[in-house]
């Protein structure tokens, strides 16, 4: 076996693992607030770009638009989000948090940055913690590539 296919076969692995590990200690927080970690990406989504449509919501986070349309579903019965038609396609529905979704999302990011930030800075220190991202991104970036 060629030290690329290891590699690869490695990198995938152990980034299964971080997801998981990052997923499983967002899931007790935002269970708390009866989110599911697809409704979390949503708002977090919608707080960053103010307005987005599904489809647009589908590629920047790259879900399937059939899971995130059930979720933002639950989301607009919660009061969470918000949906207008847009302007230049009838069909298409323009997307935003509320003020009680972004009130939510802040709650939140200030739990999650609190225990799993404090977890892996502790792990990591600052510096490597910003190195490991930046090499997340350098990795996403040239795979994108392919």
């Amino acid at each position: 076996m060629s030290t690329r296919r290891l590699s690869g076969s490695v990198a995938l692995l152990r980034s299964g693992r971080l997801k998981r590990n990052l997923q499983h200690g967002a899931t007790a927080i935002l269970r708390e607030s009866a989110l599911n970690i697809s409704q979390w990406i949503i708002l977090c989504h919608l707080r960053e770009r103010e307005t987005s449509t599904l489809t647009e919501m589908a590629q920047a986070t790259d879900h399937d638009a059939g899971s995130l349309s059930r979720a933002i579903f639950a989301l607009r019965q919660r009061g969470l989000v918000t949906a207008m038609p847009a302007r230049d396609d009838r069909r298409s529905m323009v997307l935003a948090a509320s003020h009680a979704g972004r009130v939510l999302c802040d709650g939140i990011e200030a739990q999650l940055t609190a225990r799993l930030d404090g977890q892996l800075h502790a792990a990591l220190g600052q510096e490597g913690l910003q190195q490991l991202l930046t090499l997340m991104d350098k990795a996403a970036t040239a795979l994108d590539a392919n």
